[in-house]
């Protein structure tokens, strides 16, 4: 009779090995879920710091000290397998105060050039010093995607500007398109 109680005792604690696999599968998959996700979301995360492979000086370079932006050896590629080359080692280095017209055939990719000083064209290499407060105006407008606050707020971080200050330009916007109706109406002709 103690034979069999040992017996028993150890089938049980058999079963009992194999009933933790099973009341615990769910919760396994759920943790392995929320390690894949966070391993996702780590991923994205970095490769969305990696924007572009231009890298951003913190200082002017010795020779362009009093330029105020200053873009060196920039090589610019299309989109795709291929990444054919529009722009290869070129520079731009632009004073205070002086204007800069950049003339090319339609296509060439002076546009692309510009995202890539910017820091937003991804298929792109060189050096660029742009002050902190040097901001982008696009030929055409670019929107980040993300959350509409950081739309908002680009290029500053989007957690730059508190609640306070966000719904009163939502408001002072408001206000303006109210006391101007003749800025919102739809031209005719």
């Amino acid at each position: 009779l103690g034979t069999m109680f040992m017996l028993f005792s150890a089938l049980n604690a058999v079963k009992g090995g194999f009933d933790w696999f099973l009341t615990s599968y769910p919760t396994v998959t759920a943790f392995r879920a929320t390690v894949d996700r966070l391993q996702n979301f780590a991923q994205a995360v970095e490769a969305r710091d990696k924007v572009s492979d231009v890298k951003r000086l913190p200082a002017p370079p010795a020779a362009a000290t009093r330029a105020a932006a200053d873009a060196r050896e920039i090589s610019v590629q299309l989109p795709g397998k291929e990444g054919r080359t529009i722009w290869r080692c070129a520079g731009l280095s632009v004073r205070p105060g002086e204007f800069v017209l950049l003339s090319a055939p339609e296509g060439s990719g002076k546009s692309c050039f510009f995202r890539a000083v910017a820091g937003i064209w991804p298929h792109a290499s060189g050096e660029v010093f742009l002050p902190e407060d040097a901001l982008f105006v696009p030929q055409r407008s670019y929107i980040p995607q993300g959350a509409l606050r950081a739309a908002v707020a680009y290029p500053e971080a989007a957690d730059c500007f508190g609640d306070e200050r966000v719904g009163g330009r939502a408001a002072e916007a408001r206000h303006r398109a109210r006391a101007a109706p003749e800025a919102v109406r739809p031209l005719s002709g």
